[in-house]
């Protein structure tokens, strides 16, 4: 079934009418003439439309593979990762837990 861009703005700014007026749900809806039922299926809706959308502000790094190279000869391959303003070499045989909980601190930055 296609989706209804339209309407689903519509009920995006109907939410927002309702935040703002300070009613319950039930009260909301019988002032503006909905089924509190409908309201909690477009609530459902939302939720289910967000957890399989992409996030919106998601940014890319560039991952780009480098060998080392000491004395003219090739020792390892080094990951070099570029997150905003932060430059990040990783060896061969980097902890994975780490790198992850790094990344996780980057993200909160």
């Amino acid at each position: 079934m296609a989706r209804n861009l339209a309407l689903e703005k519509k009920w995006e700014v109907r939410f927002e009418e309702y935040k703002q007026s300070g009613l319950s749900i039930k009260a909301w809806c019988a002032k503006n003439g909905f089924k509190a039922t409908t309201f909690h299926y477009w609530i459902k809706k939302f939720k289910e439309s967000k957890q399989i959308a992409p996030i919106a502000n998601a940014q890319f790094a560039e991952v780009v593979l480098e060998p080392c190279n000491t004395n003219n000869t090739i020792e390892s391959k080094k990951l070099n990762l570029s997150y905003g303003s932060y430059k990040i070499d990783i060896a061969d045989g980097f902890n994975l837990h780490t790198l992850a909980e790094l990344l996780k601190v980057l993200q909160r930055l």
